[in-house]
């Protein structure tokens, strides 16, 4: 889902790689990361601006729900930073 938003006072553009509503009706937005890395945190921190851009830009479409915003690492299927609002 391509995107253009004004966050902290400048345009962010980005593309939402997945948008899913969980059965409590919480939304989560999935950014897929498939690099390799001896460092997984590091790297969640390094997405966590950009994370937190995509969670704002999906509440437009869902009309401002709750929102969650987590890193999926494909190398390790393990979720990374965790950002909520």
């Amino acid at each position: 889902m391509p995107f253009v938003i004004i966050f902290n006072d400048g345009p962010v553009t980005g593309k939402i790689d997945r948008l899913c509503e969980l059965s409590d009706g919480v939304w989560i937005v999935i950014d897929y990361k498939s690099e390799a890395s001896s460092d997984y945190a590091a790297v969640a921190e390094e997405y966590a601006f950009s994370l937190s851009g995509y969670v704002e830009a999906a509440r437009h479409p869902t009309r401002g729900k709750c929102m969650k915003g987590v890193i999926y690492f494909t190398e390790t299927g393990e979720f990374g930073i965790i950002s909520s609002s």
